[in-house]
């Protein structure tokens, strides 16, 4: 018997592996977090990708729609919409919604009202307009963002990636813990070459003999 499931679960994942159906040049994900913790993770990933164990290679998009899963916390799938409102209902009065570009993402996306078409199972959810993405969305399609007022929300500020990251985190601790300090004694013996990145990373066009750029000419603190 657990045989013949096994075969009939391997069964339904190849048939709708082979249903993409048409992707919508736009989705949208409602969602808890805000958008710092969503850049942060690089995007969206299903609970699986950040599971110790990874996703359950085992699950199917029906098991994920239907909440059916044995390991829900292996989920591999992403939920998304094609429809705003049924977002903003995910998203609540306290979440956000993620307009997000599908363009260049692709084999990732499965149309859920396809997949239950392709094994002539009825689809109990087929309001949602659900598209499940497998493993992760990443942050860079991501568009705009509406809170759960529909109030339209910056995106976060492009920051660099990195050791550039760290310098410039260091660089502006180190500002905001001096912004209230009438005594600014900064060092005035550094080296221009070792501070470089950090005059980069805070004003790649300023000059070395500026007044902010004195202000963060202190040695990193190691």
């Amino acid at each position: 018997m657990k045989n013949i499931s096994l075969l009939v679960l391997g069964l339904l994942a190849w048939l709708v592996a082979g249903v993409a159906g048409t992707i919508p040049a736009t989705l949208y994900r409602g969602d808890s977090r805000d958008p710092a913790t969503i850049k942060a993770a690089g995007g969206f990933k299903s609970k699986g990708a950040s599971h110790r164990l990874g996703p359950d290679p085992a699950a199917t998009v029906f098991q994920h729609v239907e909440g059916t899963l044995k390991y829900p916390s292996r989920d591999p799938y992403v939920s998304t919409s094609s429809d705003l409102a049924q977002a903003r209902k995910k998203a609540g009065k306290t979440g956000y919604v993620y307009t997000i570009d599908t363009a260049g993402i692709t084999g990732i996306f499965t149309d859920v009202a396809a997949a239950y078409a392709a094994v002539q199972k009825k689809y109990g959810h087929a309001d949602e307009k659900e598209f499940a993405a497998l493993g992760t969305i990443p942050w860079s399609h991501v568009t705009s963002i509406q809170d759960g007022k529909g109030k339209a929300v910056a995106l976060p500020t492009k920051r660099a990636t990195g050791a550039d990251a760290d310098v410039e985190a260091d660089v502006e601790a180190d500002v905001e813990a001096n912004d209230d300090d009438d005594n600014n004694d900064w060092a005035t013996d550094w080296d221009h070459e070792e501070n470089a990145d950090i005059i980069d990373a805070l004003d790649a066009g300023a000059q070395d003999d500026t007044p902010a750029v004195r202000r963060v000419a202190k040695p990193l603190r190691v």
